[in-house]
């Protein structure tokens, strides 16, 4: 059974997701603006989501935008790597690249080859 403070730092968290995933494709959506958007100062975010997900605020924005475009690759087979990290607000292509290899172990291109393999077999 979650307590009080659990389930109001998940609802916390639930309303920055939904902040963070309306400024997504904006690649100057920065921590400030995040901050402006939830209401609270830096300590108290950096506190709540070192606390609930581990992360400092920075490191959750990113994550948060890797894994749409993990999304993205996956749903918009179309989509050129490029059109997916503008898509999720990285301005650099080789950038964005850098930060998806380090969270799959893969660049874009070979995740979604290996999401279109595992989803045919």
């Amino acid at each position: 059974m979650k307590t009080h403070i659990q389930a109001r730092l998940d609802i916390f968290i639930q309303n920055l997701d939904i902040a963070i995933e309306s400024h997504l494709d904006d690649p100057d959506f920065t921590v400030k603006k995040l901050l402006r958007a939830a209401g609270v100062s830096r300590t108290d975010l950096h506190r709540k989501l070192a606390c609930s997900v581990g992360m400092s605020t920075t490191e959750y924005l990113r994550h948060k935008r890797i894994q749409k475009a993990a999304h993205l690759l996956m749903n918009r087979p179309e989509w050129c790597i490029c059109q997916v990290a503008m898509e999720v607000g990285f301005h650099s292509p080789s950038y964005f690249t850098q930060r998806f290899r380090e969270v799959f172990g893969v660049c874009p291109l070979a995740y979604r080859g290996e999401v279109l393999v595992l989803e045919h077999t």
